[in-house]
């Protein structure tokens, strides 16, 4: 079974719409005019596909290319009943313990074949974090249906480049990606490399109402801007989501720590971030805030660049620690 547009369309979650081209199909996670063009949001992230079927196996065939990002590896990766079974990817095992976000992997056309042992299997396949990836075809060996599977609830994920999955080696490693199916979520991955606080991101209001939101911006509006406009940028933000999804619990991230956060810098001292982001949280109210400080070690080791982006190490400590937190108030 060679799925159809509509079959596509049926299975997919995360993105905005899925448009049909002549030798494949394209996927977009953001509305037209939702996000700046300058930003480069035209990734995947947090898009997947999701669906129970009885096929014997899945074929998969891709193009990817790095227009709109600074890192060049991927990874589709595949899950059957919850067990990730393997990935299409165009990096080797032993590029996994080298300082990989600077080697220039090829991009182009990939295909792989993924046996699924269990009949009537729930398969998730996970779009890549890094590059953008159009689907040529999917098939389903052997399958006589297939089936959408859907969550009950929705996450929106608003931040920066390490909410967009940088440097996460494997896409579904990364911290929302693992939230999210903890939570029982379909993901709207709104991340954009270099984005600082900025209320044109959420001019506009979704067609779902997300359960949950977080918010991870500051590192980039340290580095980049004053506390001035930054406190500013911040509240108009932060109370544009209140007004629009006054149903959804909302969390609100303080930056976590970046190796150079000692740096002098216009906005003052690194932990400033934090404490603007906490008095205004204070100040509007129906806000929870979660301190970004504590949810990864201290340990450059645990980040892809060694200063800012985690890898999958960091990804998974960033992942336990903010659930924890999250529990607490769900």
């Amino acid at each position: 079974m060679i799925l159809n547009f509509e079959q596509i369309q049926s299975i997919t979650q995360g993105a905005e719409r899925v448009e049909k081209l002549p030798d494949g199909y394209h996927f977009y996670r953001f509305r037209d005019g939702e996000a700046p063009p300058k930003l480069g949001p035209d990734t995947d992230a947090g898009i997947q596909m999701y669906f129970k079927t009885d096929a014997e196996a899945l074929r998969l065939k891709v193009r990817v290319f790095d227009e709109y990002c600074a890192r060049r590896y991927f990874s589709f990766d595949v899950f059957s009943d919850e067990e990730r079974i393997g990935s299409l990817r165009n990096f080797p095992d032993e590029d996994i313990n080298i300082d990989f976000t600077e080697i220039k992997y090829p991009q182009g056309s990939f295909e792989g074949e993924f046996p699924l042992v269990d009949k009537n299997a729930v398969i998730r396949i996970v779009f890549p974090n890094t590059v953008t990836a159009e689907i040529e075809e999917i098939e389903l060996v052997g399958a006589s249906y297939v089936t959408p599977f859907k969550w009950d609830k929705i996450l929106l994920a608003h931040g920066d480049s390490i909410t967009h999955g940088m440097d996460g080696i494997f896409a579904s490693n990364t911290y929302i990606s693992k939230l999210a199916y903890a939570l029982g979520c379909e993901l709207y991955n709104k991340g954009i490399g270099g984005a600082k606080y900025n209320p044109a991101l959420v001019e506009s209001k979704a067609d779902y109402v997300p359960d949950y939101i977080t918010v991870a911006y500051g590192t980039n509006d340290w580095w980049m801007t004053t506390e001035a406009d930054m406190r500013e940028k911040c509240r108009e933000f932060l109370s544009r989501l209140l007004c629009q999804y006054p149903t959804a619990k909302i969390f609100v991230l303080s930056p976590i720590w970046r190796r150079n956060y000692l740096d002098e810098r216009e906005f003052g001292d690194f932990f400033r971030v934090e404490l603007a982001i906490k008095e205004i949280c204070q100040e509007l109210g129906g806000l929870i805030f979660i301190r970004g400080w504590d949810l990864v070690p201290h340990d450059a080791g645990c980040f892809g660049d060694t200063i800012l982006h985690p890898n999958d190490k960091g990804y998974g400590y960033y992942y336990e620690n903010l659930l924890k937190e999250i529990k607490k108030h769900i």
